[in-house]
């Protein structure tokens, strides 16, 4: 279906008028269609059925905190590179054991963030998501590191939080060693 129709020559984003929007607010503007996300989200699932698979949107790719409740609503999980995105995918209120940390370079902070709420500049700020801080989101579902250096640092910084979590080593196989 298309969720930017033109009727009588003048352009829709679902059943709002695209120049009200922009009378409104201003241009430039981003206009996303709640309905275009849900129906791509279900054509991704539909097709990944027979394998039960397990959706993570990259927060980098649409930062909007609307944005992505509207995609973790649907179910989809969170991909952060950075401890930023990780934020924003704690503000969308995807559930945080659905999210991977992947960064590169991470720092032994942006570990404990993943790890712990109560490392969350957030937390800090006195931030809240549906009346709960930081703390009460627990640790994300994966960690994905880069070398076994850095799972040893994971381990560490684990350890010292009394925390478990998962980890996922990624190999780069376009790298000669």
């Amino acid at each position: 279906m298309n969720h930017f129709p033109y009727r009588q020559g003048e352009l829709f984003c679902e059943s709002v008028p695209v120049d009200e929007i922009v009378r409104r607010y201003g241009s430039p503007a981003v206009i996303y269609s709640a309905a275009a996300l849900r129906e791509n989200i279900k054509t991704v699932r539909d097709a990944f059925a027979p394998i039960d698979v397990a959706v993570r949107f990259p927060v980098q790719t649409l930062p909007n905190p609307g944005v992505l409740r509207t995609i973790a609503a649907e179910g989809c999980g969170m991909a952060a590179l950075t401890a930023g995105e990780l934020e924003r995918a704690w503000l969308s209120k995807s559930p945080m054991t659905n999210a991977h940390f992947a960064g590169i370079g991470k720092t032994d902070d942006d570990i404990r963030a993943a790890l712990d709420g109560i490392y969350s500049p957030l937390f800090q700020a006195g931030v809240t998501v549906d009346g709960r801080p930081p703390y009460y989101r627990g640790p994300i579902g994966w960690l994905l590191a880069e070398s076994i250096d850095e799972i040893e640092r994971i381990a560490i910084v684990a350890a010292s939080l009394r925390v478990n979590c998962r980890v996922a080593l990624r190999i780069n196989t376009a790298i000669e060693a």
